[in-house]
């Protein structure tokens, strides 16, 4: 089985001089699997967010906030007839003074067994999630989409004619399964020129962007996806007229106090309060194409992972639901950079949410 953690995930320790002090979360489960899970060490407020963004998102916990470990509620229980996630390690793409760029990767139980790697990206100054969105102008991220499926298309039909790939990959020799590779890719070829980029790893290196887009074959197909990973690489100082103001203030200037253009994040962490009386900490995870959202968030008090999915209206407003008992809805308008509005169940009386 190929491995989903590229090179750059083997080097799980902060490069010297780094921004960040990065120190492992480890444990053992009962059947001898291991998990590892990155953690800052680092006293500061963009450290604490970015403990809680991502152990919110990946381990459905507020920093700290255990019952015994910090994987008790992703990894395999009997209960669950043994699925869930069986193992997890990370590695360190670059900590660089103004970024910070991490993957994750897992090993997943549930039909089958399979395997993913996620990449996440922070603005060291804050500690919030940076998104590609983020990082391009809207002329800039067309480009980038046009030109990556471009160059992704051109690998397979060059593979399809039966030409030598990436030094060494061609066609296998074994007719029945160069006729299998054959109808894999050529399948694959209108979501590859289609391909917007959303569900793309985004890997911020020193120097370039590193974007890595979904395989092209099945589960039961994938010991013929010669060609795998579809990664494209873009040096920062030849994106310069694509880039927003903020993304070359960060990659080409190298700034560590970057403006954001003003415009409401589409993943982040806040804290605040509900009608005044209940702490909560409130996490979005992201945003996709069609303008859904999910996230979630804690009753601080509690600490348990409440799940949040719904939609960004046109004027940048969330409406986001949990599901209960009892159902309820966020409706939440920018103010500032946090958000303001109602949180309201079924049936009852809204009451405020001021989040900052």
């Amino acid at each position: 089985m190929k491995s989903l953690l590229l090179p750059c995930l083997l080097l799980a320790a902060a490069p010297a001089g780094a921004a960040f002090q990065i120190e492992p979360i480890k444990a053992t489960h009962p059947n001898g699997s291991e998990y590892s899970f990155p953690q800052l060490t680092d006293p500061t407020p963009a450290a604490q967010n970015i403990n809680t963004w991502l152990q919110a998102v990946s381990l459905q916990k507020l920093p700290g906030r255990y019952r015994k470990v910090a994987f008790e509620d992703i990894w395999p229980q009997v209960d669950d007839g043994w699925q869930g996630i069986t193992s997890l390690d990370y590695g360190v793409t670059s900590n660089e003074p103004g970024f910070l760029s991490l993957s994750i990767g897992y090993e997943y139980m549930a039909a089958y067994p399979s395997q993913h790697q996620q990449s996440y990206n922070f603005d060291a100054h804050s500690g919030q999630p940076v998104l590609l969105r983020d990082l391009f102008s809207a002329d800039g991220l067309q480009w980038l989409r046009q030109q990556t499926s471009e160059q992704r298309a051109k690998r397979i039909e060059d593979f399809l004619a039966g030409k030598t790939v990436d030094k060494d990959i061609q066609l296998r020799s074994d007719p029945a399964e160069a006729e299998e590779q054959k109808q894999i890719y050529q399948e694959c070829l209108p979501y590859v020129r289609g391909d917007d980029l959303a569900h793309n790893e985004v890997l911020l290196k020193k120097d370039s962007l590193t974007l890595v887009g979904v395989h092209c074959a099945p589960h039961v197909s994938q010991a013929l996806d010669d060609l795998w990973d579809h990664s494209t690489t873009w040096r920062y100082d030849g994106l310069g007229k694509q880039l927003s103001d903020y993304g070359r203030c960060l990659l080409v200037d190298k700034k560590t106090d970057c403006a954001r253009d003003g415009a409401p994040l589409s993943a982040g962490v806040w804290r605040g309060s509900l009608d005044g009386r209940y702490p909560i900490t409130f996490v979005l995870e992201g945003e996709e194409s069609d303008g859904s959202l999910g996230g979630g968030y804690f009753y601080d008090k509690h600490a348990r992972y409440i799940e949040l999915s719904g939609q960004r209206d046109a004027h940048g407003g969330l409406q986001l639901h949990e599901s209960g008992p009892p159902p309820a809805t966020f409706v939440l308008s920018p103010n500032g950079p946090g958000w303001s509005g109602t949180w309201q169940q079924d049936g009852k009386k809204a009451l405020p949410i001021d989040l900052h």
